[in-house]
């Protein structure tokens, strides 16, 4: 949910009293201001402080809004509506600037390797108008629950934010461009190659917390990949998995 900005000021105080309180000074804590949404589908849980050994005060659920006031070894201090703490930043996604606009326009390119795919409505569950490639620059002109809202080809597109960065490139004409038929999409399907199986892991890291497992032969949606590992879309979970585990579908 948006936090106005009237609040701003009080909340910075608030938290950073949070920080001083924890031990924690000016001089090992970047301090900053900007918009941050929950991207895990479990939501985030908001700890006293920046460890996964502090103990749990509350838990956000996907597209919650909050204000990230400082950040430090891989934990962001937090101000949201109705408190104050630590969440973990790979559970993060920065909001893009135009979500504090009244009827502003911003230009952001696609960022994902993949392409991604353009839906009629703010959701995964909305029909697919078409796909874009990586580098395709649109006209953001709002936002709904981190989807950003644009005009493909004579109608109303949305794209998910994380997909998208912010620039200063001209926008892509999408109208004059004419797409293959074999285009790959914002998507692929991929196989577990792994005799005995593997993990899909919270982050693209082999210490990151594992959120489950797949037998070989289990077949994944891959969306996108970061340092060797692949993104992928399993039974309603993000996670990533080891791209020598996993082989394209023939």
């Amino acid at each position: 949910m948006k936090i106005k900005n009237m609040v701003l000021l009080g909340s910075t105080i608030l938290t950073l009293s949070i920080v001083f309180a924890l031990g924690i000074g000016f001089d090992s804590y970047a301090v900053s201001e900007e918009y941050m949404t929950v991207n895990c589908r479990k939501g985030a849980n908001v700890r006293r402080g920046p460890d996964m050994g502090k103990s749990v005060k509350d838990c956000l659920p996907q597209g919650t809004e909050v204000m990230v006031v400082g950040e430090k070894d891989g934990w962001c201090s937090v101000e949201y509506d109705g408190g104050a703490g630590f969440i973990r930043k790979d559970l993060l996604t920065q909001v893009p600037s135009v979500v504090s606009m009244e009827g502003g326009e911003i230009p952001m390119e696609v960022n994902c390797k993949l392409g991604v795919n353009v839906r009629s409505g703010p959701g995964t569950d909305q029909a697919i108008l078409g796909d874009l490639d990586q580098g395709t620059v649109i006209i953001v002109t709002g936002i709904d629950n981190n989807w950003c809202k644009f005009d493909y080809k004579g109608k109303t597109g949305y794209v998910y934010g994380e997909w998208l960065s912010e620039t200063e490139k001209e926008a892509t004409d999408l109208n004059a461009s004419t797409q293959a038929s074999d285009k790959k999409s914002g998507e692929k399907t991929m196989m577990v190659n792994c005799n005995k199986g593997v993990n899909i892991r919270s982050d693209a890291d082999i210490n990151a917390a594992i959120l489950g497992t797949l037998e070989k032969g289990t077949k994944v949606k891959v969306t996108d990949e970061k340092n060797g590992w692949w993104r992928v879309d399993y039974d309603g979970k993000i996670g990533y998995v080891y791209q020598e585990w996993l082989s394209e579908v023939k």
